[in-house]
């Protein structure tokens, strides 16, 4: 029992001001329901009845927990022109929510209202998840922070803070030289990327292997030309494409891969080409005077230089400084190929030449 200072003697009403974070000997209160008893007596120290009271002391925020941003359907971040979801459950037993906001300035510049009514973005009214619908408007990368503030009935208030990943930044991805014409069916693609937050890369719609920033996959080609589509997407919906093209001829005798026209080449190189399955020899020739005299690779003018192995691919090396600087290279093979299954005569030379255009040296 506390005694009431503030009180007329003749009657009349009593006053005690009451702190209720804390009961009157000072040890700490909960919230909850509580039961106020008050009784008096007279001049006599006669004791009338007692009155009771039952309150309930809240002096805590309203609870906020479940903090959860919805991105994008296929997105597990956001960026610049999105719109995303920020939800949270929000509860308070005793005096009940009053209002609910977010500080989305560090999204788009704004604070809204968080409701409970199946308006804004909330998906089920009354079920005491507060929500609110955001367009990101920023063209951030990383985790952008934003605030929910909770205020119950009695001015009670309760602060927690979420984030939101953006990336704003545009994959970038390449392919690394393809081999074209080729004669096989089959061909390995293989690139680069840049992409931290890395969602998925397609070749022609194949998954490729990865192995850091690098990819590769196998390509089945079909006759003639073959568009090769390398598409990357970032988690956040950011795209990218690049492409290239392979042209697959089985039936291609004989075709220089390597080098390209018009390369600036310098000390020893190697020439590479692609043969039928046939071939049994590839023969060599280098002209620096644009196919007046030929050469062959090494250096004999009049002579070839013929490769019989095929264990290593169809090439040769030749050593640039043999023949003296020229712009006016040009490089010639054959194939040699025995087909006296489908020809009548038994030994048959096949004399068709691939002859490049210019190739510096």
């Amino acid at each position: 029992w506390v005694n009431v200072n503030s009180y007329n003697s003749s009657g009349g009403t009593g006053y005690y001001d009451w702190n209720t974070a804390v009961y009157p000997d000072g040890s700490a209160m909960s919230d909850g329901e509580h039961i106020i008893q008050i009784r008096a007596h007279d001049t006599e120290n006669l004791w009338g009845y007692s009155a009771t009271r039952l309150v309930y002391v809240d002096n805590t925020g309203p609870l906020i927990g479940d903090v959860e941003v919805v991105y994008p359907d296929g997105q597990t971040m956001a960026k610049q022109g999105d719109t995303i979801l920020i939800k949270a459950l929000i509860t308070d037993n005793i005096a009940g929510i009053q209002s609910v906001t977010l500080n989305a300035t560090n999204l788009n510049g704004n604070t809204y209202n968080m409701v409970d009514d199946g308006t804004g973005g909330d998906e089920v009214s009354g079920d005491n998840i507060y929500s609110r619908s955001v367009n990101v408007s920023v063209s951030d990368t990383g985790g952008v922070v934003f605030t929910i503030t909770a205020v119950d009935t009695l001015g009670n208030s309760r602060s927690v803070q979420g984030s939101v990943l953006l990336d704003n930044t545009v994959p970038v991805v390449s392919i690394n030289k393809v081999t074209s014409p080729t004669k096989y069916p089959n061909q390995m693609i293989t690139g680069s990327f840049t992409e931290a937050n890395l969602s998925e890369i397609l070749v022609n719609g194949l998954e490729p292997s990865i192995s850091g920033g690098d990819y590769s996959v196998i390509v089945p080609l079909v006759e003639g030309s073959n568009l090769i589509q390398v598409y990357i997407e970032d988690k956040a919906g950011n795209t990218a494409t690049t492409q290239t093209t392979i042209f697959y001829d089985p039936n291609s005798p004989v075709s220089i891969i390597e080098p390209d026209d018009y390369s600036l080449l310098k000390g020893t190189i190697t020439i590479e080409v692609v043969a039928r399955e046939i071939t049994q020899e590839v023969w060599f020739e280098i002209s620096p005077d644009n196919g007046i005299n030929w050469y062959s690779l090494e250096g004999e003018l009049g002579k070839k230089t013929t490769d019989f192995n095929y264990i290593d691919g169809w090439k040769k090396s030749f050593n640039t400084k043999l023949l003296g600087d020229s712009t006016n290279y040009r490089i010639r093979v054959y194939s040699y190929s025995t087909e006296a299954a489908t020809k009548t005569i038994s030994d048959t030379v096949s004399g068709i030449v691939v002859d490049l255009s210019l190739i510096h040296i």
